[in-house]
């Protein structure tokens, strides 16, 4: 004997199926399933109708080392005149190291000689502006006592670009009278 409710039941139960049919049959059952990246590709209407072309021009330059001069001077520091190559790229600065061959005196000259050029340290690669045409450094006092080095001076360009590096001898020292004698190449 069959009952309202279970005809209800059985024709709840019928369109429950209908719809799970026809959701599977339509891919909305299948949409949680699988990932949405795994989309099949779609043509679309998108595309190229000309081309674009353009115009680059380049140049290249190099940053020319250093004009210097080294100037040895007797019971005063050397001095190191700088200035920029009329060849190159435009110099912003100089990069000024001074070595010394023995060990650093005790007397090193730092500050500013009495003409007012700046007094670059020993054995520190130093940061020169361009506007400055000399740099000296220098040893006070000693006794019976050379010392020995190299100065070298690397143009510094656009970029942070150097130069190849300009070399000079030095010699600072005093005589056994303690006057003070210096020398350049």
């Amino acid at each position: 004997m069959t009952t309202t409710n279970s005809r209800r039941t059985a024709r709840r139960r019928l369109a429950l199926a209908a719809c799970l049919v026809l959701a599977i049959a339509t891919g909305f059952g299948v949409a949680t399933a699988v990932p949405l990246d795994v989309a099949s590709p779609r043509q679309t209407d998108a595309a190229w109708v000309s081309e674009e072309t353009g115009t680059l021009t380049a140049s290249a330059g190099t940053v020319s080392p250093a004009a210097t001069t080294c100037e040895g001077r007797n019971g005063a520091p050397n001095l190191l005149h700088l200035a920029a190559s009329e060849d190159g790229l435009p110099v912003s600065g100089y990069l000024v190291t001074i070595t010394v061959d023995q060990a650093e005196p005790n007397g090193w000259d730092s500050g500013q000689t009495s003409e007012g050029y700046p007094l670059i340290p020993a054995n520190t690669p130093t940061y020169v502006p361009a506007t400055t045409s000399t740099a000296a450094w220098g040893i006070t006092g000693g006794w019976n006592a050379t010392w020995t080095g190299d100065v070298s001076v690397e143009a510094i360009g656009p970029g942070g670009w150097t130069s190849s590096a300009v070399s000079h001898d030095w010699s600072i020292g005093f005589d056994f009278l303690g006057a003070g004698y210096g020398a350049c190449t």
